[in-house]
């Protein structure tokens, strides 16, 4: 099996990217290989800047799915708090139908509030937000299956069923770190992602994970950024960079020990492959790499040199 098989290109168009420029990088990505890309659904960089484009989620969704054939493409996570549940499962069946089965529908919670102040968007408590979550999920799972759907609850409504009926599974996967929202994805989704932490965090939420999940088959992936370079010398270069960016400091060496710490890839093609096969022994079984500087095509060829080789 080689690593290409279980990755996905994300992307985060929010900074910066138009959506002909997220369509053009599902093209890409199409002909690179991988076989799943995601986008984050923010209606704001979440960076703080501002005064940059910011494509839409669902708008290029559904321009890239008319431009490509084979490639699996989603939302890694459109928030709840955005749309109404019964619309949020209308679009995900219209494209998934549109698509030939092509969608995957990520979901979570929301966290970043200043794009739902912008936007005149209500912003509930932490708990209010995941049981907001919770009841969607039940909600789109039971439409997206082409079941029919009488929902009387706290937050949501509804009495409705889709047409045309799907002829595939609509696979459905929760962005989740905190306990509660790793519950949620344990009991309703068919993938759980998490976002690149220490492999202690991993354990423990993994533990909760698997207690919760009772014999049901769901995936296990994770999400984050990658420094992959192909000597020593341009590694340290990148990681200097990266941690720039972040208002970090302090020699590259113990930076990159850091890095991998948190569960960044971070290496040469081939300590990274050892880093992911580590991340396989305990358990995970997909990785989302974040692409954030589309412009960077030597970060792009080092990630593709890593995972097009065999494990």
């Amino acid at each position: 099996m080689r690593l290409m098989d279980i990755s996905a290109l994300m992307l985060e168009p929010q900074e910066g990217l138009t959506v002909g420029e997220v369509v053009n990088m599902a093209k890409k990505a199409e002909e690179i290989g991988f076989p799943r890309l995601f986008r984050s659904d923010h209606l704001l960089p979440t960076s703080g800047r501002r005064g940059i484009p910011s494509a839409e989620c669902w708008v290029s969704l559904s321009a890239l799915a008319s431009v490509t054939t084979n490639i699996r493409f989603g939302p890694l996570v459109s928030p709840i708090g955005f749309r109404h549940p019964t619309l949020l499962a209308k679009m995900a069946h219209d494209l998934h139908i549109y698509s030939g089965g092509r969608l995957i529908l990520g979901l979570g919670a929301g966290w970043y509030q200043s794009e739902f102040d912008a936007y005149g968007i209500a912003f509930p408590s932490t708990p209010e937000r995941i049981g907001r979550l919770d009841e969607a999920l039940t909600i789109i799972r039971g439409l997206v299956d082409g079941q029919r759907v009488n929902h009387h609850g706290k937050y949501y409504s509804c009495d409705l069923e889709f047409h045309p009926k799907p002829s595939s599974k609509l696979w459905v996967v929760v962005g989740a770190r905190s306990r509660n929202t790793v519950k949620l994805a344990a009991r309703l989704a068919d993938e759980w992602n998490f976002f690149a932490t220490s492999v202690q965090d991993y354990l423990k939420l993994k533990g909760v994970f698997d207690s919760e999940r009772k014999q049901r088959e769901v995936k296990v992936s994770m999400m984050g950024p990658f420094i992959i370079s192909e000597d020593k010398t341009s590694l340290k270069a990148r990681v200097s960079e990266f941690a720039q960016r972040r208002g970090l400091g302090g020699d590259p060496e113990i930076l990159i020990q850091r890095l991998r710490e948190r569960g960044i890839t971070v290496g040469t093609p081939e300590e990274s492959v050892e880093q992911l096969k580590r991340w396989l022994e305990l358990g995970v079984q997909g990785f989302m790499f974040q692409f954030i500087n589309t412009t960077d095509t030597e970060a792009l060829t080092s990630l593709v040199d890593a995972l097009k080789r065999s494990i």
